[in-house]
């Protein structure tokens, strides 16, 4: 639960409203305070959902914004505040015995795109005070499952019963996880609980966060990766929407919530980010890098040719910690000892 207050804070309003029109309702924002903004943006202190706005309200759920419905919106504007819940929520409708029966049968049969929506739903769908229980039984299983055949999460192909759990993105667009050799993602709804701030015990059973349909800023991946619950989570794709800062990228270097990370998916252009990993990682020694079993760095794959200045080719070079990682460029790698640009047949999947 979260209480928002009126005077002078920052709201978006979208959708069609039953108690005024668009212009009447900012009006009455505005009377009372409050500044009414024209873009969406995690700084927002409440989103204002009439009907018809899915798309402006996805994205606000996705940065992390309050969203209010219209008798939210009433009781604020007559009282001066209003507590709602944060988060979209499924009705809780199994206990603990009907969920494991569930999750026996599933179990015993090979993973798959539809077995991961099915265990998704039923931690949404139990209670949480019975999340450590569920959780606990839960990674026995998925903690093996062979994952060496390449199979992705596909909710488009096996849609899951409850819209909410892909909240905050396009569903079509947001086809497929990523990479193509992990399944256990987690699922946009869980993404933006991260962004928020709000950490949960059943994001262990996390393996990878695929944030490429998300737009977000560095602030937010630092929230993200600060979750201590995600343990087990061994590869990050950070989307190419997303600008890297250099905050976001000491925090990543020093953090100790992401012990088993060994992949990192930075979808965009390496010119700036290896910039920025130089000057943010330059200082950094074996001792105080605390991604210890980081292996693989892929940056984006839309470029096609190296470093175009020489410069920018020997950015990475300086950094020590980084001498036993694979480095990847579109269709270039660099490759070790020696360090040098090496052209592969295959682009990696991002």
């Amino acid at each position: 639960m979260t209480t928002i207050t009126l005077k002078n804070k920052s709201f978006y309003i979208a959708g069609r409203f039953r108690s005024g029109s668009h212009n009447e309702i900012t009006e009455r924002f505005n009377q009372k305070g409050a500044h009414i903004t024209s873009t969406i943006s995690a700084q927002l202190d409440g989103f204002v959902a009439g009907i018809s706005c899915k798309a402006q309200r996805n994205r606000a759920r996705s940065r992390g914004v309050p969203i209010l419905n219209e008798s939210e919106m009433l009781e604020l504007l007559e009282h001066g505040e209003v507590t709602i819940s944060q988060k979209d929520t499924i009705e809780s409708t199994f206990n603990m015995s009907e969920a494991i029966s569930e999750l026996r049968g599933l179990f015993d049969g090979p993973p798959s795109s539809e077995t991961w929506t099915r265990c998704l739903e039923i931690v949404e769908e139990c209670d949480p005070e019975q999340h450590a229980e569920l959780v606990h039984y839960m990674e026995h299983f998925i903690q093996n499952w062979d994952m060496s055949e390449g199979i992705r999460w596909t909710p488009v192909n096996h849609p899951p019963k409850h819209d909410t759990l892909l909240v905050g993105v396009n569903t079509m667009e947001w086809s497929y996880s990523n990479p193509t050799s992990e399944l256990r993602t987690a699922p946009p709804m869980w993404i933006v609980e991260m962004l928020r701030g709000e950490y949960h015990i059943k994001h262990t059973l996390v393996r990878c966060v695929h944030l490429t349909e998300f737009k977000i800023n560095g602030g937010q991946l630092t929230t993200l990766i600060a979750n201590p619950y995600l343990t087990h989570m061994h590869t990050l794709v950070t989307g190419e929407k997303n600008n890297l800062s250099k905050s976001f990228l000491k925090a990543l270097s020093t953090t100790t919530t992401l012990p088993e990370l060994h992949t990192l998916y930075l979808n965009m252009k390496p010119s700036r980010v290896t910039q920025y990993m130089l000057d943010t990682w330059k200082s950094l020694t074996p001792e105080t890098f605390t991604l210890n079993n980081l292996t693989h760095i892929y940056f984006g794959t839309e470029f096609d040719t190296p470093f175009r200045q020489v410069s920018r080719q020997r950015y990475l070079h300086q950094l020590d910690i980084l001498e036993d990682i694979h480095v990847e460029y579109g269709r270039w790698q660099w490759k070790g000892p020696g360090l040098r640009w090496v052209r592969h047949k295959h682009q990696p999947h991002t």
